[in-house]
């Protein structure tokens, strides 16, 4: 009878360690990447950067948060990197600026369908646009934009996301 008791008692603890564990968040303790697919010390690097500062207090367990940067073929090289030999345990995630207009300018190009990736969310655009004051016929307000003469936009790639939006 005693020896049941003892056997009930190892039961009942090993389930309550079991539950106990079940209960923990999945990222507890653990790291994440954060892919982002430029260059360090650009634009999407520094907003990247941004991120991983701050969205590991939204995750259950707030696990620690590393960069990888990937940079190459405006984007593609990290977008690509990260469905293709990233892990698929859910410890890497990307901050990838560029690659959707890259996929629907040339899906056959990007040999991962942007679509198999899951959305986590979006950041809204923090472009700070310049121009000279000189250019004719005089720039003193955004409407005088409108009247410029032999204008020329320059960005970071005829195909990247923050030149489109420049024209």
């Amino acid at each position: 009878m005693q020896r049941m008791l003892h056997v009930i008692i190892a039961a009942a603890l090993a389930f309550a360690a079991t539950t106990a564990r079940a209960e923990e968040p999945f990222y507890q303790g653990k790291r994440l990447t954060l892919l982002i697919n430029f260059a360090p010390g650009g634009p999407t690097d520094v907003e990247g950067r941004l991120l991983a500062k701050h969205i590991a207090k939204h995750i259950a367990g707030n696990p620690l948060i590393v960069m990888q940067n990937k940079d190459g073929a405006s984007g593609m090289v990290g977008a690509a990197y990260l469905g293709e030999v990233g892990p698929k345990d859910g410890s890497m995630f990307g901050y990838l600026t560029g690659t959707a207009w890259n996929s629907v300018i040339d899906p056959a190009a990007f040999r991962v369908p942007f679509a198999s990736y899951a959305f986590i969310g979006a950041q809204p655009g923090n472009a700070v646009y310049y121009m000279r004051a000189d250019t004719p016929p005089g720039m003193k307000t955004p409407a005088d934009l409108m009247q410029a003469e032999n204008l020329v936009v320059g960005g970071l790639g005829a195909d990247s996301s923050k030149d489109l939006l420049e024209r």
